[in-house]
C-alpha cells in the first residue's frame, strides 16, 4: 500500500492515506479490540486474545479450569481462565450486560469465573467472580456454578505483515499507541520500527488515546 508523509512547519508529521482508504476504517482499525474472524478477539492494549463467544453452560471453579485446559480454539490450546484484572479490563459498567459492546458474544448478566483466589490464606475456597450485571467483582465459593470466558496471551500476534491491507497497516500500531498494559514499551518499539520502515524514518511515533 502506498502512503505519504508530510511534515508541516511545526515539525508535526502527518500520515496521508490513499483516497480509496475507507472512511470507516480508521475508527475500526484503531479500535482497541480487533475481531480476528476466527472466534477470537484481540485486545491491542493488553495483548490478550479472548474467546469471542462464551460457552452456554456454567462450571465450578475447577470445572472452568478444566474446560479452558481442554479447549482448542483458532488453532490454540493454551487457553486459561482469566485472572481478576484481565476480566475487569473488558468491563463497561455503563452497559448491560456490562461488557465492551460489539465484540464479546453470549455475555450473560451473571457471574464469570476468574482464576484469582479471594485470599489464599484466609479464604482459599473462594475465588473472585466478575458479574456482568454490574461490572463488579465478588467473592464466591469455588464449588458454585458460574460462566467462563477464556483468554490467552497473544504478544505480537496482532501485528499483521500484509502492507497491502489498509486495516493491517493501521492496526499494526494500535497496541503501542494505546499506552496501556505491561507490554507497552516493547510493542511501542516494534511499532516505531515498523513506522520508520514505512517511510517516516526518525519521525516520532504519533500518540493515540483510545
Amino acid at each position: 500500500m502506498t502512503s505519504f508523509f508530510c511534515r508541516c512547519a511545526s515539525g508535526i508529521v502527518f500520515l496521508l492515506l490513499p483516497a480509496f482508504f475507507p472512511f470507516f476504517l480508521p475508527d475500526a482499525a484503531c479500535a482497541r479490540f480487533v475481531d480476528n474472524g476466527n472466534g477470537t478477539i484481540t485486545d491491542t492494549a493488553t495483548g490478550y486474545m479472548w474467546q469471542k463467544r462464551a460457552p452456554d453452560r456454567q462450571y465450578t471453579f475447577d470445572g472452568a479450569r478444566t474446560y479452558a485446559g481442554r479447549l482448542t480454539l483458532a488453532g490454540y490450546r493454551d487457553w486459561r481462565v482469566p485472572d481478576r484484572d484481565a476480566l475487569l479490563s473488558i468491563v463497561d459498567s455503563g452497559r448491560r450486560p456490562a461488557v465492551v459492546s460489539g465484540y464479546f458474544e453470549n455475555t450473560r448478566t451473571d457471574g464469570y469465573w476468574t482464576s484469582t483466589t479471594a485470599d489464599p490464606v484466609s479464604s482459599p475456597d473462594y475465588a473472585c467472580v466478575v458479574t456482568f450485571d454490574t461490572g463488579l467483582d465478588l467473592q464466591r465459593h469455588k464449588g458454585d456454578n458460574f460462566y467462563v470466558r477464556v483468554v490467552r496471551d497473544a504478544p505480537g500476534d496482532y501485528y499483521p505483515d500484509d502492507d497491502d491491507d489498509p486495516r493491517a497497516y493501521v492496526t499494526c500500531f494500535v497496541g503501542a499507541l494505546s499506552g496501556a498494559g505491561p507490554r507497552t514499551e516493547p510493542l511501542r518499539a516494534k511499532a516505531q520500527n515498523r513506522f520508520d520502515g514505512c517511510g517516516a524514518a526518525n519521525a516520532p511515533l504519533p500518540l493515540y488515546t483510545p
